[in-house]
């Protein structure tokens, strides 16, 4: 009888504990995050940029929301968010995955803009100079594309894809120019 309360009391304490002090963390299983849950931010990132490389567009949009859920966010991976942000905004521009929204894409990319994002210069320089878009706005686009050409014109060792986004901006800005106020 004397050990029977001790394993009572620690059998009760153990079934009170939450599931989660239970529960094994699954570890993430993409490359270069292993040392991670998968409920961290970077292997919440890293998975939907293998889906997206995948074209499995809603999948990776699904798990770029999963990093603006979290709170409080971890100030070490801040590039994570605005990169999500960015990144769900060029989802919701294109259509890939959700049906297109312009407008939500352009909250996105605000909120990039907010979190220091430059590549989301270019975005906003592109889809705010589309006629077709409902976001079409010029006056506004020409201040984006201007920043974004900056940005990548001050890349001192440009690759290919830099320099392909500074021949579109400048496109884009002479584009712009020729439209009648």
């Amino acid at each position: 009888m004397k050990f029977v309360l001790p394993i009572l009391f620690l059998f009760l304490s153990i079934a009170t504990l939450p599931n989660t002090a239970l529960a094994s963390e699954e570890k993430c299983t993409v490359k270069n995050a292993t040392q991670y849950n998968e409920n961290h931010p970077l292997c919440f990132f890293l998975t939907g940029t293998r889906h997206f490389r995948n074209e499995e567009y809603l999948e990776a949009g699904e798990k770029w929301k999963e990093i603006l859920k979290m709170s409080p966010f971890p100030d070490e991976f801040i590039d994570l968010l605005l990169k999500a942000n960015n990144n769900l905004g060029y989802l919701y521009n294109q259509g890939l995955g959700y049906e297109r929204d312009s407008k939500l894409a352009l909250e996105y990319w605000e909120k990039a803009i907010l979190l220091g994002s430059q590549e989301t210069e270019y975005h906003l320089c592109y889809a705010l100079a589309d006629e077709d878009n409902i976001i079409f706005f010029p006056e506004r686009a020409i201040l984006h594309c201007e920043k974004a050409y900056r940005i990548y014109n001050g890349i001192e060792n440009k690759e290919k894809s830099d320099l392909e986004i500074l021949d579109m901006v400048n496109e884009t800005i002479s584009k712009l120019n020729s439209i009648e106020p």
